[in-house]
């Protein structure tokens, strides 16, 4: 006799979707076997996160210091400021803090490509993510995109761009999907039948 497979799987997940759900079942022994107890609790979007965050403060940095070598070289040399960017030392720092930024900028594309594996980990990018652009200028902190999520080149208003946002909350949305659809599984797994499942019916 067939199982009743719940509503939200046929409503919420494709078909390629539910066989995973099935070949979760189909190997419940190994699943529950003598590695059951080990869990991984490694995300990679932590890691992510923290590569961001050490990045801004990098181009902090390097921001800071070009200022206060622009400040030395224009008010305690009384070189004109057209002139103090020709100096090498304003050249020098003027070039360390666009490659800080552009570091930046690759560790925040990171943030996108990188998606939780859990959701502490969805929740930490969203935080982070809230965090930075309650204290900061969003383009000051991540780059604008174009619609492949890519940072934004062109100098045409007409080129398509998207918020840095949107390409958050379309990594969450997509993690939380995948991480309900194991959830699931490894119920649907524990249970054996749906029928023994009630609470998901």
């Amino acid at each position: 006799m067939g199982t009743q497979v719940p509503e939200f799987l046929n409503t919420h997940f494709s078909a390629e979707e539910r066989r995973f759900v099935e070949f979760r079942r189909s190997r419940k022994h190994s699943l529950f076997g003598k590695s059951a107890g080990r869990m991984n609790t490694g995300d990679p979007i932590i890691a992510a996160i923290e590569a961001h965050r050490h990045a801004c403060a990098d181009t902090r940095a390097a921001f800071e210091h070009q200022s206060t070598v622009e400040y030395e070289l224009v008010a305690q040399a009384r070189v004109p400021a057209d002139e103090a960017e020709c100096d090498p030392r304003w050249i020098a720092a003027n070039a360390a803090a666009g490659e800080a930024l552009a570091v930046q900028d690759e560790f925040a594309v990171k943030l996108l490509e990188t998606q939780p594996t859990t959701i502490v980990g969805a929740a930490a990018l969203l935080t982070y993510y809230v965090d930075v652009v309650t204290t900061t200028q969003p383009d000051v902190a991540f780059p604008e995109l174009d619609g492949n999520a890519r940072p934004f080149e062109s100098e045409s208003i007409d080129e398509p761009r998207r918020d840095f946002s949107y390409f958050i909350m379309r990594n969450v949305a997509a993690a939380l999907r995948n991480i309900a659809l194991v959830h699931f599984s490894v119920l649907f797994t524990a249970c054996g039948d749906w029928s023994a499942c009630p609470y998901l019916l």
